[in-house]
């Protein structure tokens, strides 16, 4: 009998911790702060981007990265991956993650670049600080472009009960969140 009992009690640890790795959930509360710095260009001055769907690509791997993909297709209005042989308008690169996680209790700080270039030209990524640089003769049939990077740093603490795959999908939608809000402001509002 005892010996059915520390089987059925290890049956039941292991398909928590199953549970932990494998599920999206998280029950917990948590208090976030996000700061972004946004430098952005436009030619000629006075032009603004309609609306329209932003392909997009998220530079990495690792579960913030896959985590990040799907909350930027749900928080970004008609945004879509762009395809491996599409030129993006908007690349995300997660410069650093530290982020602890227990089932109980997360904390993470992360830094992200998200850059968004209405004609696909990124060089300005490589530039520390950025500069934009448009050449009137070339740029002239382009019609108009529009160019922006934003630095975002994410601090979180969460405690409650958190799956990986959870606490990871909570990051991202937060970043998401503050991508979105770059862009809607910089990128999509008339100057």
């Amino acid at each position: 009998m005892r010996n059915k009992i520390v089987w059925l009690g290890l049956g039941i640890i292991a398909v928590l911790c199953i549970a932990l790795f494998v599920t999206n959930f998280h029950l917990a509360n948590s208090e976030t702060q996000t700061n972004a710095t946004t430098v952005s260009s436009r030619w000629p001055s006075e032009a603004s981007v309609p609306p329209q769907t932003v392909p997009y690509r998220i530079e990495g791997d690792g579960p913030l990265a896959v985590a990040l993909r799907e909350a930027l297709s749900q928080k970004l209005m008609n945004a879509q991956p762009a395809a491996d042989t599409a030129v993006p308008q908007l690349i995300v690169r997660i410069d650093q993650a530290n982020i602890n996680w227990t089932p109980v209790h997360g904390r993470a700080e992360i830094m992200t670049t998200a850059a968004f270039s209405s004609n696909g030209d990124f060089a300005f990524m490589a530039a520390e600080p950025t500069y934009f640089q448009f050449n009137d003769d070339d740029d002239a049939g382009a019609g108009f472009i529009v160019q922006a990077a934003s630095e975002i740093s994410l601090t979180d603490k969460s405690t409650g009960l958190l799956s990986h795959p959870g606490y990871h999908q909570l990051l991202a939608d937060k970043l998401a969140e503050e991508i979105n809000k770059a862009l809607q402001t910089n990128i999509f509002a008339a100057p």
